[in-house]
């Protein structure tokens, strides 16, 4: 397998707990989400909660950070809490396999536990999609005890429907990638105009957000990956960040972003998002035609310069993922 392959097996393995999650899960009642079971992990919460957890120890023990703090047991429905801390370690796992190169299979780059620093990153991968399909079948058949209807997980049936590209098609040209972004901003236009510049700044869309802080947050990273990609270009130093050098954890990060834009007026906001996209297409432009540009499924575009590489489609991609589905237009 090369590094390619296990991004396609780990595709069948996000959407398969995404289905299980959005098909299966929210149909349960607070009691039986956190009904008792006296197998493996226990509950479909405690089991889901298990299968989240590994995935997260394992992917930061190959990116050599520490995990994240998982959901404690308790009495309450959490589903929410669990949905946000199922995203961030998604968000992770999709960020090391986006940079994911053939070569890094066959590295050994654990350092704790001791009794990993010898596991090849091939095996800790495959270890990790095997577990979690095991996993998964047991929280399926505790969903269908509690009278949930479940479809199979088998991979096969995820190859037919979503087949591995072949070798020249996961690269893309410069002007095929300013193509696909002027699409998606054009899109992303007439989103936000179906909500309506009047309900921009109404809070509750995610938390105590409102549509205008998501569009700021959005817009607050895209400075650090335009700077970012045209100094590699350059040849010059690593810019400046956007933010206190001090910060460096993300939701740090993301609180400054929230509190430098929330008193801003929604039209201020708009304008500098768009100020910004304009910039990144610019960026772009400047680039060589030849420079490489790598798709990653199921959407994702990485440039490449040297041994750097840049997402350039994070702001639509991190909208996607993780934003959309608590906006609701119209």
């Amino acid at each position: 397998m090369n590094a390619a392959a296990f991004r396609h097996l780990y595709n069948y393995h996000l959407a398969e707990n995404r289905k299980i999650w959005d098909i299966c899960v929210n149909q349960l009642s607070a009691a039986q989400f956190m009904q008792k079971v006296n197998y493996s992990h226990g509950s479909v919460r405690d089991q889901i909660v298990h299968l989240i957890n590994a995935d997260d120890i394992w992917f930061s023990e190959l990116r050599g950070v520490d995990p994240t703090e998982p959901p404690l047991s308790v009495d309450v429905d959490d589903r929410a809490y669990i949905h946000t801390y199922w995203d961030q370690v998604q968000k992770n796992m999709r960020a090391y396999l986006a940079a994911l190169r053939d070569d890094m299979l066959f590295e050994t780059p654990i350092e704790e536990p001791d009794e990993d620093r010898d596991l090849i990153v091939w095996q800790v991968l495959l270890h990790v999609a095997n577990h979690a399909t095991d996993h998964r079948a047991q929280i399926l058949r505790s969903l269908n005890d509690l009278g949930v209807k479940t479809a199979s997980q088998d991979y096969i049936f995820y190859v037919y429907d979503h087949p591995m590209p072949a070798a020249n098609e996961d690269t893309l040209n410069k002007s095929e990638l300013l193509q696909w972004l002027q699409q998606e901003y054009q899109l992303w236009q007439a989103f936000l105009a179906e909500i309506g510049p009047e309900r921009m700044d109404q809070p509750g869309v995610n938390g105590d957000w409102s549509m205008k802080d998501i569009v700021a947050h959005l817009t607050g990273w895209l400075p650090k990956l335009i700077n970012g990609l045209r100094a590699a270009h350059r040849g010059e130093p690593e810019p400046p960040l956007p933010w206190p050098a001090h910060l460096d954890d993300e939701d740090d990060i993301n609180a400054w972003i929230y509190a430098s834009n929330r008193e801003r007026p929604v039209r201020e906001v708009l304008d500098e998002s768009q100020h910004q996209f304009q910039r990144l297409l610019q960026v772009i432009e400047e680039l060589p035609d030849d420079v490489r540009i790598e798709r990653v499924e199921p959407a994702y575009y990485l440039v490449w310069i040297g041994d750097k590489r840049f997402l350039t489609t994070e702001f639509f991609d991190h909208f996607r993922d993780d934003h959309e589905p608590d906006v609701a237009p119209g």
